[in-house]
């Protein structure tokens, strides 16, 4: 259901995004034409487009089957979670200095290589206007969900900064850090941004149903702060995921993953380890000697057992929700798919 869904409505949705985002860059001051252009590059590597797919079948969510006419229904209301990722990814480029994601330049790099040192304060600036971005999109909404929209997107945001902050003031902490204190901090850091908001702005687009939206939005983000468990796995254990990335960006800042803080509880007092990552900056050996403790501990598999324990409730929560079988179909696959198909090598 995710794939064919997928392939079915990120063409018209693409098309949509390229044409929208075209118009919008070049309706900006001519001063920032070119950075305009650096970003409709970056805006246009995923083709995919999953977050407004996602809005799709929020727009669908009575639906048996979804009906073709769902992307000029919702119009460019479904492109709002595109551009709330993009504002939220390239902060967090800036605040990782990633300069490269899937082979092409990330914001601040592309920003950088035009205008050089600044282009990180440019970045951080495009990102904030890209807010603006979101709000005109909504012009497309009916008049009577455009209030309760607007208000979607600011607790969105609103929450992902909450849990940006949570897990930088966590830099300083370690030891009073829980598994459920992380996996708060996850399901507003990203599992809202990710895969609350989607399905929330497709759904309140189309109906006032305010209980249901937020049912399936809760269940929703608790597969998000799963996905970010796998992702964790990801770059921490790179040899062992099959669909391992090789990015130790949030190693090497020693970010306060669920990974970390389990590998924290596993290492003895004494352990060579443990200053390192009660600290902030760990060097290429250390990253090594790191990940390979994420496995030797077990802390690995304690993480991919809990990312695993949170996606069977929600698919218990979800049997429970009242909403069609082609929403139903695509929430379980998601779930599947994101998290559980992702775990099979730490698990097996």
């Amino acid at each position: 259901m995710l794939t064919t869904t997928l392939h079915r409505f990120s063409p018209p949705v693409n098309s949509l995004w390229t044409r929208t985002l075209t118009r919008w860059t070049q309706d900006l001051p001519p001063h920032l034409s070119e950075l305009g252009q650096d970003y409709l590059a970056y805006a246009q590597v995923d083709s995919f487009l999953p977050r407004p797919v996602l809005a799709l079948v929020g727009a669908g969510h009575d639906q048996a089957e979804l009906t073709d006419d769902l992307t000029e229904r919702l119009g460019t209301v479904a492109l709002v979670p595109q551009v709330v990722r993009d504002l939220f990814a390239i902060h967090d480029d800036i605040i990782d200095g990633d300069t490269e994601k899937f082979g092409h330049p990330t914001l601040p790099e592309a920003f950088r290589r035009r205008i050089g040192s600044a282009g990180n304060g440019a970045a951080l600036f495009w990102g904030d206007l890209l807010l603006s971005l979101a709000r005109d999109l909504l012009d497309d909404a009916d008049p009577q969900h455009r209030a309760v929209l607007w208000d979607v997107v600011v607790e969105c945001v609103r929450r992902t900064q909450h849990g940006q902050l949570q897990e930088l003031l966590w830099q300083r902490e370690l030891e009073s850090i829980t598994t459920d204190a992380v996996v708060r901090m996850y399901r507003d850091k990203a599992g809202d941004y990710c895969y609350g908001l989607p399905w929330r702005i497709g759904h309140a687009a189309t109906s006032t149903d305010s209980n249901q939206r937020e049912t399936v939005a809760q269940i929703l983000e608790t597969i998000g702060a799963a996905s970010q468990i796998v992702d964790d796995l990801a770059t921490g254990c790179p040899d062992l995921m099959n669909a391992g990335k090789d990015d130790a960006a949030e190693i090497r800042h020693l970010r306060r993953t669920l990974l970390l803080v389990e590998l924290h509880r596993r290492i003895p007092n004494d352990h060579r380890l443990r200053p390192v990552i009660e600290g902030d900056h760990a060097t290429d050996e250390q990253i090594e000697e790191i990940r390979l403790a994420f496995v030797t501990t077990g802390a690995a598999q304690a993480v991919a057992r809990t990312a695993a324990d949170l996606v069977e409730q929600a698919l218990r929560n979800l049997t429970q929700a009242q909403i069609g079988g082609a929403a139903h179909a695509y929430v379980t696959d998601l779930a599947h798919q994101r998290v559980l198909h992702g775990l099979r090598p730490v698990l097996a």
